[in-house]
């Protein structure tokens, strides 16, 4: 089931990028109701069954990183851009050279979130427990 909704939710992203004569919001509705529906089975079960089993259930454990990859991914890709000399206007192509960068970029800065989140978000309950002792609360 899983795989007919993500095949579902591609071809129809597929289709209403080829058909430019639909309307802007019945497009959206071609789209929105197959990947509704690749969301709704990529979570059914994600309680009830044993995490590792599930897809989610295997990526949970990069939510511990989330706050510091949101925190620090914007200023880590200003440098790139930066550094590398990129302008607005200028624009990668979409081919396979240009889809390989992205994806490093983005394995990149999720390993970047991850290591800076090992640093401070990993200790806050080690951290709210020190001060909450020393203050005497509960």
């Amino acid at each position: 089931m899983r795989l007919t909704a993500g095949f579902a939710a591609l071809g129809a992203a597929v289709a209403v990028r080829g058909l430019n004569s639909l309307s802007t919001i019945v497009g959206d509705y071609i789209v929105a109701v197959p990947a509704a529906v690749l969301v709704a089975t990529l979570t059914t079960g994600f309680i009830k069954e044993s995490t590792e089993r599930t897809i989610l259930g295997k990526f949970s454990t990069l939510a511990n990183s989330s706050f510091s990859l949101y925190a620090i991914h914007v200023p880590i890709l200003v440098l790139l851009v930066s550094a590398l000399g990129i302008q607005v206007n200028n624009r990668w192509p979409s081919d396979l050279l240009h889809w390989t960068y992205l994806l490093i970029i983005v394995a990149g800065l999720s390993a970047g979130g991850w290591v800076f989140a090992n640093g401070t978000e990993m200790h806050t309950d080690r951290i709210r427990r020190a001060v909450k002792s020393r203050l005497g609360l509960r």
